[in-house]
């Protein structure tokens, strides 16, 4: 069982969340915590960082992993969720878009190796961007 939490720039971690339990039909639970980060919030970053380090050592006391979704690699947020990148069962995954999120949500409870959850969020993910255009000229 893991957790899922959303370091990204404004709302886009409520957005993608709301969206997904949308779609989904349900609700977030206490598995899914959002961290939102915009320039206004720099002087801060420390207390944002050690914000989500708490919360993070509270899923671990909870025998929980933790997924850190970010949107930009190398932005402010995901700078800050790299942090936690070496520790043990956490996982960072910048470029996050909704098919990842969905795919995070429906396999929570499933009982996988984590890198197997987080290989099938990151294929989710990259196998939902595509170019119309580039899909009708291959079928021609």
């Amino acid at each position: 069982m893991y957790s899922c939490f959303f370091v990204t720039h404004g709302e886009l971690g409520e957005m993608l969340v709301s969206t997904a339990n949308m779609i989904l039909k349900e609700d977030a639970d206490d598995r899914v915590k959002i961290f939102s980060v915009d320039y206004s919030m720099l002087p801060d970053m420390q207390k944002i960082q050690k914000n989500v380090e708490i919360a993070i050592d509270l899923e671990i006391k909870k025998s929980r992993k933790v997924i850190l979704f970010t949107d930009i690699f190398g932005g402010s947020p995901s700078n800050l969720a790299f942090t936690f990148s070496k520790r043990a069962n956490v996982d960072v995954l910048a470029g996050v878009n909704l098919p990842m999120v969905l795919s995070a949500f429906e396999r929570r409870d499933r009982d996988e190796p984590f890198e197997k959850t987080i290989s099938a969020i990151l294929k989710s993910g990259k196998g939902n961007i595509v170019s119309a255009k580039q899909l009708m000229e291959k079928d021609l």
